[in-house]
C-alpha cells in the first residue's frame, strides 16, 4: 500500500534502520523510540489488523523475534515486553499490524503494563463468547 509507512520502509521508498529482515518480516529500530532500543517488528505483507495475517508471516515474524530475544539476551537484557495494539479501540495509529519490542533490565524502572482502574467482577459471559 503506497500509503502505509512501513510497506514504504519493506519497498525501500522510505529510509529507516533496518536491523535485520527475512523472507517475510523485518525488523527496524523505532523512529520515534520510548526507551534505548525500541524496535518494530512487521510482516512484509499488508495485514491491517494481526487476525488477518497468514501462517507464513507468523512464522517470519516469530523467527526474527526468536533470534531478537537471544540476541537482546547476550548483550545484558534481561527480557523484554512485546507490545502491540490491534485495532482502533486499542490505539493502533499504524494500519499494518506490527509489535513494539522493548529491551528490558532488571529494576529498569519501565512499567510497560497499563495500570487497570477496575477489575471485572465476573468473566464467566466473556468466557463463553471467545472459547473454541
Amino acid at each position: 500500500m503506497k500509503d502505509c509507512v512501513f510497506c514504504n520502509i519493506i519497498s525501500k521508498n522510505l529510509k529507516s534502520n533496518i536491523i535485520h529482515e527475512n523472507k517475510g518480516a523485518i525488523v527496524i529500530m523505532s523512529d520515534n523510540p520510548e526507551v534505548e532500543g525500541h524496535m518494530l517488528v512487521f510482516a512484509k505483507k499488508h495485514f491491517p489488523t494481526l487476525e488477518l495475517a497468514d501462517q507464513s508471516s507468523w512464522y517470519y515474524i516469530g523467527e526474527i523475534l526468536n533470534e531478537l530475544g537471544k540476541r537482546l539476551k547476550s548483550q545484558g537484557y534481561d527480557g523484554y515486553n512485546l507490545l502491540s495494539a490491534n485495532g482502533v479501540a486499542a490505539g493502533q495509529s499504524v494500519k499494518h499490524f506490527h509489535f513494539h519490542v522493548i529491551p528490558r533490565k532488571k529494576n529498569d524502572g519501565i512499567n510497560a503494563w497499563p495500570n487497570f482502574e477496575t477489575k471485572p467482577n465476573n468473566t464467566s459471559d466473556f468466557f463463553e463468547k471467545v472459547k473454541f
